[in-house]
């Protein structure tokens, strides 16, 4: 029982200093439903709709890819493989979603917002990207 004990400080001492912060959020500051991507490209390339569907965010709630998170995470993607050394958010309405079934409807009708940010920009705003 002593060991256990001693195992259980052991372990939780040497994962306090892992990074688990969801970073970068999203704050939906509308009166709708939306749905995001973050990406290291300019060009959206969508997922599938029902993905964005089940990872809306209500309004006045915050949001994050929580597969997809952390701060240094982030600024190696934007600093390696960002195209223009920003990270790239996506953000369109779930009902436009829910309503035309298809996200390449919407890149074409151009129903979604894009903003760019760099690291410096991120870390400014310490990482909350707020909508609209």
């Amino acid at each position: 029982m002593k060991l256990f004990f001693i195992l259980f400080i052991a372990i939780s001492l040497l994962t306090s200093c892992v990074e688990l912060e969801n970073r970068p959020l999203i704050k939906n500051n509308s009166n709708y439903s939306i749905s995001f991507e973050l990406l290291p490209d300019t060009i959206f390339r969508p997922n599938h709709p029902q993905y964005y569907v089940a990872n809306k965010i209500l309004p006045g709630k915050t949001g994050s890819k929580a597969w997809r998170s952390g701060k240094r995470f982030w600024s190696s993607v934007i600093e390696y493989y960002s195209v223009n050394q920003k990270l790239n958010v996506f953000i369109f309405p779930t009902d436009a979603i829910i309503k035309y079934g298809c996200i390449e409807y919407i890149i074409k009708n151009h129903l979604y917002t894009r903003y760019s940010f760099t690291v410096e920009e991120l870390d400014e705003m310490d990482w909350v990207i707020v909508y609209p």
